[in-house]
């Protein structure tokens, strides 16, 4: 496989079996995160090693996450998939904007809580925290 195929093979990997999310740190901050989970190790190292970012954890007995944290490498590995994406494309174009916008310890403002609630769950401890910062910052 070529260069540029390959990195093609990836986007669609992350397409079909990755995620765009956010969970909450220890600091009670929102922290960006992309991951693939597979049965196939095999799949997950050569993405990982063509990337060269992020890390690959065992899960569970042979289910495994390659997982993607730190703002400058999720804005790296979404702008080089985010041509190829179909499934998690408005997603990865809502990190983008988030990420963009962050500023590293000032507060979150509205766009960035509106973001996060677009991508996570609604029924999540995330949904929730953001929900609970964004009616603060509108009672202000």
């Amino acid at each position: 496989m070529l260069v540029y195929e390959r990195l093609v093979f990836a986007a669609a990997v992350f397409d079909c079996l990755g995620s765009v999310t956010f969970s909450i740190d220890a600091s009670k901050s929102f922290s960006p995160q992309l991951s693939i989970t597979s049965n196939c190790f095999e799949l997950l190292d050569f993405c990982w090693t063509l990337y060269g970012v992020g890390g690959i954890s065992e899960i569970r007995e042979d289910v495994w996450n390659w997982y993607i944290t730190g703002q400058g490498n999720i804005l790296f590995m979404l702008n080089n998939f985010l041509p190829y994406l179909i499934i998690t494309q408005y997603e990865a174009e809502v990190m983008i904007g988030y990420l963009e916008s962050r500023k590293r310890g000032e507060s979150y403002n509205e766009f960035e809580l509106r973001c996060v609630l677009e991508i996570v769950k609604p029924t999540s401890k995330t949904a929730k925290y953001a929900k609970e910062k964004l009616e603060w910052l509108e009672r202000e």
